[in-house]
């Protein structure tokens, strides 16, 4: 039930609590400095709410949260007050590969990567436990529907482009390989995911290829690093950030899965890029090629001061620098032909090797206690709206780890439409700009395959390519050539 005490991260080493009695619990608690929680707990009424509250106690050491937020804190203190020693270089040019440059072996990779496709090397995950909260929508945000042709929502889109990558690794090679696709949820969409797939028959796709499983979650802090309550009989939390996806991972079984599949390659993906390759056999294939065991894609920043973390090394070790952390005068170096030192985006396209998944999970997720970030909110408390502090892991925080981090630069009108504020707010990233980018890129599709498309000045012309025909603009002359398209087009 979606109520129900969340799944907690080995870091808390819900383990240690779980045997204690309840008076040993309290102990636990109270030399931690966190004894007030069982103020609340012995005013509890309801048996229900009582046997609740007591998982909830269970799933936290409050020995490691404490610790956590020390490390944390300070490391936060350091950087907003500019006292911090952490260096900053940027990436070297050997992990670097334009995609969108000449002579870059873009056909050898995507065939490389639709082998590993054939032979069922290659599954994909979906970052989805945000809510549409902030769209003025009310699911998660893979559900949502931004108006297209095809009415497709998030989720169906990249169920198509899943279908039509294993119906091109099948043609190209005579196998029919099977991308898994695991869909990562929070407590606040796991049971509203699971239902819309059910009603939607997993978007086309066999109900044995598609995986759920849930990130973990961290006690809401005070100031002082004291465990808020949400309300009288609940602990406030939030989920551990998209960094929570290692341990999450191992502690579902995914590993295990993927292993048993015979699975080398995990594709990972926020959900709110309407342009996303999912399982993009180029990324693969390269990754497959480099050798590499960790790698992302990026994107050429739109200028020095577009508000996205970018690519660099921090202290010496890959990594993303976020915005408010890199600062302005940094932003704005440039090379000596004038390109910026600090260029390459984080869009949030992750490609892994599993046998890198299941170190960060055993090995390196224990050296990153002191990693996480902290984020600054108001929440709903006892007494009312309360400030909290909330503990999250940054998915680019493992990137250290790799043996081998590459970086691949792609085209962001090809490729990334990220879709976070609504169309009112006046800002980027809305519905309407993401659906207008995907008609830009499809219409030029059919525009190279012989196709006109008929349009008004200064009109985006409606134009969609269903996933299912093609994903990258492949094999649609026969469809198109010498033709002439009305919009509202949808081509299928």
């Amino acid at each position: 039930q979606i109520n129900s005490p969340r799944p907690v991260i080995k870091l808390v080493q819900n383990s240690v609590m779980a045997d204690l009695s309840l008076d040993q619990l309290r102990t636990k608690f109270q030399e931690a400095n966190q004894g007030h929680l069982f103020d609340y707990f012995s005013k509890c009424e309801s048996g229900a709410d009582k046997d609740a509250f007591e998982q909830q106690l269970r799933c936290i050491n409050p020995v490691h949260v404490n610790s956590i937020f020390a490390k944390t804190s300070a490391t936060d203190k350091a950087i907003r007050s500019g006292e911090s020693q952490m260096t900053v270089a940027p990436l070297p040019e050997t992990a670097i590969h334009d995609c969108t440059a000449q002579g870059q072996p873009v056909a050898e990779w995507r065939d490389l990567g639709l082998s590993l496709v054939a032979d069922g090397k290659v599954a994909a995950c979906v970052l989805a436990g945000g809510q549409g909260t902030r769209l003025g929508y009310n699911g998660p945000k893979g559900t949502l529907k931004v108006g297209l042709p095809s009415d497709r929502s998030i989720f169906q889109l990249q169920a198509d482009r899943i279908r039509r990558i294993q119906d091109l690794a099948k043609q190209k090679f005579g196998k029919e390989g099977t991308i898994k696709w695991l869909v990562m949820t929070s407590d606040a969409t796991h049971e509203t995911t699971l239902k819309y797939f059910k009603e939607n028959e997993f978007c086309g796709l066999k109900e044995t290829q598609v995986h759920f499983f849930k990130q973990g979650w961290l006690p809401c802090l005070d100031n002082n690093g004291k465990i808020l309550m949400e309300s009288q009989s609940r602990i406030a939390c939030n989920p551990d950030g998209n960094g929570g996806i290692y341990p999450a991972l191992q502690n579902s079984g995914m590993l295990d899965v993927l292993s048993d599949a015979g699975v080398k390659y995990l594709h990972v993906f926020s959900v709110d890029n309407i342009l996303l390759q999912v399982a993009d056999p180029v990324f693969v294939g390269f990754c497959e090629k480099e050798g590499a065991d960790c790698a992302a894609k990026t994107t050429a920043k739109k200028s020095a001061t577009e508000a996205v973390g970018v690519f660099a090394l921090k202290d010496g070790k890959n990594n993303v620098i976020e915005y408010s952390e890199i600062g302005e005068e940094r932003s704005s170096l440039t090379k000596d032909d004038g390109s910026l030192q600090y260029n390459d985006a984080n869009i949030a396209v992750h490609c892994y090797s599993v046998a890198f998944l299941k170190d960060a999970a055993n090995t390196y997720m224990q050296q990153l206690a002191g990693s996480y970030h902290i984020a600054r909110k108001k929440i709903p408390g006892p007494e009312g709206e309360q400030d909290a502090i909330k503990l999250e892991a940054f998915i680019f925080d493992m990137f250290q780890f790799a043996k081998n981090f590459k970086v691949l630069r792609v085209d962001r009108a090809s490729e990334f439409s990220a879709i976070k504020n609504p169309d009112d707010s006046g800002k980027l990233d809305t519905p309407t700009l993401a659906k207008n980018a995907l008609y830009k890129l499809h219409a030029s599709w059919i525009t190279a395959a012989g196709g006109t498309i008929e349009s008004k000045d200064g009109e985006t012309p409606v134009v969609e390519v269903s996933g299912l025909v093609s994903v990258q603009g492949e094999g649609l002359e026969d469809l198109c050539k010498g033709k002439t398209f009305t919009p509202p087009v949808y081509l299928q």
